[in-house]
């Protein structure tokens, strides 16, 4: 199998948002081409290129760098440079931007190949209290003060909470990709992991080298996992962006925002655990159920 992944919202205390999410694609090594080229296909209906353009041209359909093109063309604000290229190959109305993104749904409703979706988020603040109380703490204290007196201790302070959040998030998801390989309907031996180069690569790798080793912080010697995760491009593979948009679907939830939370019901039925267990199986919700709303189908 290969599980391909990316986050959505940051995992860093001084940064804006309360959610912070890890999104997978799991599917046969074997269709990764299948799934790779139906997804450029549905994408390149929406702009004026020739096939197989897109990656050359430098366009990919990143979440939230499509629905923030789509709040720019409602307002008439200026986009930004990858929103402007995009514009440029006739995505140019806000329409055309709603159609792609409603395109992008079906998909993910309806993937072309057989797959499994899984989800790790985070209530970030809930989640360091809970287990970094004393470094968040100290953090936040050190915010108040003047930034000559506190700037080296608060970048510390910063990157222990974001490596630990990090780490975390990736071994419930390494685990999740473990328990769905003795699912009934999707078993597998082993299981290749691939992230976008954008991620926390280094923790991620020490992460899972830890875990292998028999000194993961909660889960040890997962035997479906390959021995390292490994990084490239969501330009050039598609499966990645996929992984983006799951990922920012279930944080979009998870903020209640109006314009999208909706989306999520159209993501359900590909993760694991659908339709009674997906809470805990297919998506998990850290630190706990009450830090988030209520998932209805």
């Amino acid at each position: 199998m290969a599980a391909f992944f990316d986050d959505s919202g940051m995992f860093r205390p001084e940064d804006s948002g309360d959610f912070a999410c890890l999104g997978m694609i799991v599917i046969p090594s074997e269709n990764i081409r299948k799934c790779g080229d139906a997804w450029w296909d549905m994408l390149e209906t929406h702009f004026q290129c020739s096939s197989g353009s897109l990656q050359t041209i430098g366009i990919e359909a990143k979440s939230s760098e499509l629905c923030d093109m789509l709040y720019k063309l409602k307002r008439q604000t200026k986009l930004q440079n990858n929103q402007q290229k995009m514009f440029d190959y006739g995505l140019n109305t806000a329409e055309k931007v709603s159609e792609l993104i409603e395109a992008i749904y079906n998909f993910l409703e309806n993937p072309p190949v057989k797959a499994k979706y899984l989800a790790v988020i985070d209530n970030k603040k809930e989640v360091w209290e809970e287990f970094r109380h004393s470094y968040i703490n100290e953090w936040k204290i050190l915010r108040q003060l003047s930034p000559r007196e506190a700037k080296r201790k608060i970048k510390e302070l910063s990157k222990v909470l974001s490596a630990f959040l990090v780490k975390n998030t990736y071994e419930f998801l390494l685990q999740r990709i473990n328990y769905l390989s003795t699912d009934g309907d999707f078993d597998f031996s082993d299981a290749l992991i691939i992230g976008d180069e954008t991620a926390d690569t280094s923790i991620m790798l020490k992460t899972q080298a830890e875990i292998q080793a028999g000194l993961g912080m909660h889960f040890s010697k997962l035997q479906t996992i390959v021995n390292r995760p490994w990084f490239g491009s969501s330009l050039h593979d598609p499966c990645l962006q996929i992984a983006d948009w799951i990922a920012f679907t279930i944080r979009i939830w998870a903020e209640e925002n109006t314009a999208y939370s909706y989306r999520i019901k159209q993501l359900l039925s590909n993760f694991r655990g659908y339709p009674d267990r997906i809470l805990g199986s297919g998506i998990v919700l850290c630190p706990n159920r009450d830090s988030f709303p209520k998932l209805s189908q």
